[in-house]
């Protein structure tokens, strides 16, 4: 009984798929660009680096100001001037076009 079944729903569908239209194939263009989300330090890397692939970048922060938590930091564990990277790295993200 069961396969009796099994074989009726199996022909129905046959004949059901004898009736669809074949899929058509678009083709859509591409916009090359990447959403980048947050401008801290690894956010404006991360920007700068798609950017020199030659991809469009956007970079959103919700802050006022480009940095996160790195513009709390003064100096690293070996002394470097954080601060002045943090403004380097800025500046190439705002020169960037």
């Amino acid at each position: 009984m069961a396969t009796a079944k099994a074989i009726e729903i199996v022909n129905m569908n046959v004949a059901k798929t004898r009736l669809l239209e074949p899929v058509t194939q678009n083709s859509v263009g591409v916009d090359h660009a990447a959403l980048v989300v947050g401008g801290g330090i690894a956010g404006m890397n991360a920007a700068l680096s798609l950017a020199d692939q030659g991809y469009g970048v956007h970079l959103v922060e919700r802050e006022k100001e480009l940095g996160g938590l790195l513009r709390k930091v003064r100096r690293n564990l070996e002394g470097d001037d954080v601060q002045a990277y943090l403004a380097e790295a800025i500046d190439k993200v705002q020169t960037n076009p």
